[in-house]
């Protein structure tokens, strides 16, 4: 999963070390770069079959994504999307990203996301103290 396409390179790349039946479910708020920039690169790299395109409020395609049952079907998802919705991102992804899968968040030093930070800090110590 990619959240926070903006002009495809993220979302290429993930498609491009998926095996031939993988797929990245690609989300951002616009599709304003999608025709210009994304499907010609998706093209060329031969990944376009792998990803799935969806436009509109990420935390609400999240939200579907879990209501649809696929809770704990993803095993990787890019967080790069709108900085002030980190958290929400992260909280929903918990739940559609396997055990052991992968969360990987992109600028949070960068912009210093101090309610992000904190909700990480809370979840860690949550895990520790559970195990």
């Amino acid at each position: 999963m990619n959240l926070g396409v903006y002009t495809g390179y993220s979302a290429l790349s993930i498609a491009e070390v998926l095996p031939l039946d993988g797929r990245v479910v690609a989300l951002d708020k616009t599709d304003e770069y999608l025709k210009d920039y994304c499907l010609p690169a998706w093209k060329k790299a031969g990944v376009e079959s792998k990803i799935d395109f969806r436009h509109g409020s990420d935390v609400q395609i999240l939200q579907n994504l879990i209501d649809n049952g696929e809770s704990e079907t993803f095993d990787f998802a890019l967080i790069d999307g709108e900085k002030e919705n980190y958290s929400k991102y992260y909280e929903l992804c918990l739940k559609l990203v396997r055990p052991r899968g992968i969360i990987a968040i992109d600028n949070v030093s960068l912009f210093y996301l101090r309610a992000y930070v904190l909700c990480i800090r809370i979840h860690l110590k949550s895990i520790f103290m559970t195990n």
